[in-house]
């Protein structure tokens, strides 16, 4: 399966995307760009996903969120068959 996942760097989030990892999912990680999103997507693999995108994104950008579901919609050519929506915005 693939799967979605958004505030995928720290807390709940990236516990999801650490779980589902290690059941071989293939895995698209959206978070504020920085190095916990490539540590995060590292270990991922190590865990066992089968894949791993990652999508860097601010959800405050709400004009451009659009294109940010064609990207993640065409990350993995089976679409997304589970989408996670973590990310808060304060």
């Amino acid at each position: 399966m693939n799967v979605w996942i958004t505030g995928a760097c720290s807390g709940i989030g990236q516990a999801t995307a650490y779980s589902f990892a290690a059941r071989g999912h293939a895995i698209i990680l959206t978070a504020l760009e920085g190095p916990e999103l490539l540590s995060t997507a590292q270990e991922c693999l190590s865990k066992g996903a089968s894949g791993v995108k990652c999508l860097p994104f601010n959800l405050l950008q709400t004009d451009q969120i659009a294109e940010l579901a064609k990207n993640a919609w065409e990350a993995f050519d089976g679409g997304i068959d589970i989408l996670y929506c973590n990310a808060g915005i304060s």
